[in-house]
């Protein structure tokens, strides 16, 4: 009885799976898995639910338990078909749900799949794989293609850690950017679904593809082949095309990406392709042009009157086009003239022919003007093969200056400049510690005058000021959230106008793991009042984020001699040149009031036999006029260096270094980067330890 009970219950889970499943989107399951209960209890409870009929809960069971913790592998079956119906329905009221089930199948990518599951994988491996670095693709698969590669061992875990990576906004708990691509491919199964062969195993033809990577083009675009004059030109008896040979069509643009984003889409074979030029003309009319026959020259006449309306249509969304049709329409009109001309006797005969037949059919051509026309047959052969040229310098151009994938997720929203510098300590307990000193540039915080606009238009024309908040996160190796920490401050308004000068802000964070991560976002909203100490906050008007990714703990004390990275800083015009008086430094560029003051640390210096420890301390400023890098730091032309060494002695393995550095010889304003480069002699061992800082020309601003 219970060998006859399992097999009505596999039965009826493979019945249920094979029901296309919509509610799930609309509804709340009657009751939620237990997070903590083992994967196998949760399984099963999956399949009961499945035997019982109740579709929405088993597959809310199928991804019931925290994502986040990695327990184990869910039912990839039962996980895909939750997702798949939340993919139909829209993700957009269960963002967090997809994005759940979405990262546990993806988890599960790598050797050793049964052939079902493995399919399922792969299948959302090959839609994920058009916006995936090459070297992140190297390490998910083993192999040339998705189709045929197999999974590495550790794809799994290299697909997850990329998406956490990708989150733009690290101050949220959800990963805007994975929902966005969820987004997109339900946008891509819905409108770009394919189910011939050919478009395996994406599930949708190369317009989905070109959604995914970039979103909604800025235009989109199709030529129609259905006006009276279209016809009357290009349909002419003698040539074998009708208007059901002209293929259907989209061109979209992404100018707001870059002028070379554009991409057109030919219907060939029954699904859409990225396609050349050449492919919205019928086949009929895309080659066969030799010799100057009536037949042949007839049919150069139809081609070319489709050439025009063609570039004419797609010149109107990227003007890269428009140089076509300017040639086309040059040449067509030069025919059209030379013709009357004929007609009227004020042009002889002799070179000319007259092709076609019927009313307002006949047509006189002859040879065009310049050594490269010749005539219609000859003209239209080698516009085709220099069109062809165009395309490929096109898709090269494309392919160089084209992201991967583009996101639209910080669109719409004004970028809030920030200037960060972070250092590396090694605290007493031996941790690397890093040290982040940020502030904005003058002026950062003042609006545009749309935005401004707005908040007048909203009844927030007269503000208190605005409040700016950073939180900071911290990462580990695999990008898992740990410690956050929030700094916010208020920039009042004075009577003119103007706004306070923001103070440079630090904080500290101590890494747990070996790299580690830092991600930080920034968010400006209009302070509506302050009063009390408390402000009452208003709309978003500016948003940055800024990574500081890979933080390498710093060797362990006990190797030899370890140096800290080098905090720059600025002193007050009138303070004495000590530590305590010195501000982080976080710009990029300098300015002449003040020195630059350096602090760094150095940790395992070697004693002596009577307990000393002894130093060298080099500095040198070099200013970097080679774009492709810093080159020449201790070893360049010393002509356009400074530089100064000191030797010290001291009683302690771990000390504190701080220098103040006259940058009056530099001219602060001239091209390049200036790189100060310090490099520490443990004169003791003989050991060598270096740190580079880098500013940029002053002329491209903080």
């Amino acid at each position: 009885m219970e060998t006859w009970f399992r097999w009505i219950v596999a039965c009826c889970s493979l019945a249920v799976l094979m029901v296309p499943f919509v509610g799930r989107a609309q509804q709340a399951p009657s009751q939620t898995a237990d997070p903590a209960a083992p994967v196998d209890s949760v399984l099963a409870a999956g399949q009961r639910a499945l035997a019982a009929g109740d579709t929405a809960q088993a597959l809310m069971l199928s991804h019931a338990f925290d994502a986040q913790s990695e327990a184990g592998p869910v039912d990839l079956r039962l996980a895909d078909a939750y997702l798949q119906g939340l993919l139909r329905a829209g993700v957009d009221t269960h963002e967090d749900e997809a994005a759940q089930a979405y990262t546990s199948i993806l988890r599960q990518a790598g050797p050793g799949l049964d052939a079902d599951p493995e399919l399922i994988v792969r299948r959302h491996v090959a839609q994920l794989a058009p916006i995936l670095p090459d070297a992140t693709k190297e390490q998910v698969l083993q192999g040339a293609s998705v189709e045929e590669a197999a999974f590495a061992p550790t794809a799994g875990t290299t697909l997850v850690q990329w998406w956490r990576r990708q989150d733009p906004l690290p101050a949220t708990a959800r990963n805007e950017r994975l929902i966005e691509h969820l987004q997109r491919v339900s946008h891509a199964h819905t409108h770009f679904a394919c189910a011939d062969s050919e478009c395996e195993p994406t599930g949708w033809d190369a317009r989905g593809t070109v959604y995914v990577r970039f979103g909604a083009p800025s235009r989109r675009q199709s030529v129609a082949f259905n006006d009276t004059e279209f016809n009357r030109e290009v349909f002419r008896f003698g040539v074998p095309v009708s208007r059901h040979d002209f293929p259907d069509n989209e061109l979209w643009v992404y100018p707001q990406i870059d002028r070379t984003g554009k991409y057109l889409f030919v219907k060939e074979d029954g699904y859409y392709q990225r396609s050349p030029t050449k492919a919205l003309l019928p086949p009929q009319l895309r080659g066969g042009y030799g010799g100057r026959s009536e037949r042949t020259l007839n049919k150069a006449v139809s081609a070319i009157a489709a050439l025009e309306h063609i570039y004419e249509r797609l010149s109107q969304s990227h003007i890269s086009y428009a140089q076509r049709y300017s040639t086309i329409a040059n040449y067509a009109g030069w025919q059209e003239e030379q013709a009357r001309l004929i007609d009227m006797g004020a042009l002889s005969r002799s070179r000319s022919r007259t092709v076609g037949s019927g009313v307002g059919q006949r047509k006189t051509v002859g040879p065009g003007p310049g050594p490269a026309s010749g005539y219609p047959n000859e003209f239209v052969s080698n516009h085709l093969h220099q069109s062809a040229s165009r395309d490929a310098q096109d898709a090269k151009r494309r392919a160089q200056r084209m992201p991967a994938a583009h996101s639209t997720v910080l669109d719409g929203t004004e970028r809030l400049p920030v200037a960060v510098r972070a250092a590396r300590f090694l605290s007493e307990a031996g941790s690397t510690a890093v040290r982040v000193a940020w502030s904005h540039p003058p002026d950062a915080l003042a609006l545009s005058d749309a935005t401004e606009q707005t908040l007048d238009d909203a009844g927030f024309s007269d503000p208190a000021g605005h409040l700016v908040r950073l939180r900071a996160v911290q990462q580990d190796t695999a990008f898992r959230r740990g410690d956050t920490i929030n700094q916010q401050y208020f920039v009042a308004r004075d009577a003119n106008g103007r706004r306070a000068p923001v103070d440079v802000q630090t904080f500290t964070m101590t890494g747990d793991s070996d790299p580690f991560h830092v991600g930080l976002q920034w968010d400006q909203r209009v302070a509506l009042s302050r009063e009390d100490g408390r402000i009452r906050r208003g709309p978003l008007t500016k948003r940055t984020v800024y990574r500081i990714d890979s933080l390498a703990a710093l060797p362990d004390s006990t190797a030899g001699l370890v140096m800290s990275d080098v905090m720059p800083g600025r002193l007050p015009s009138d303070a004495a040149p000590r530590r305590a008086a010195m501000t982080p430094y976080p710009f990029a560029t300098l300015d002449e009031d003040r020195p630059l003051a350096l602090y760094f640390e150095l940790y395992n210096l070697r004693m002596d036999a009577e307990g000393r420890t002894e130093y060298t301390v080099e500095y040198r400023v070099e200013r970097v006029t080679d774009k492709r890098g810093i080159r020449g730091v201790f070893g360049g032309d010393e002509r356009s260096q400074t530089v100064m060494r000191s030797t010290y002695e001291g009683s302690q393995p771990r000390t504190e270094e701080f220098i103040t550095l006259d940058l009056d010889a530099w001219d602060l304003t001239a091209e390049g980067m200036l790189a100060v480069t310090v490099r520490v002699t443990d004169e003791h061992r003989g050991q060598q330890v270096q740190r580079t800082l880098t500013f940029q020309d002053a002329r491209e601003g903080r």
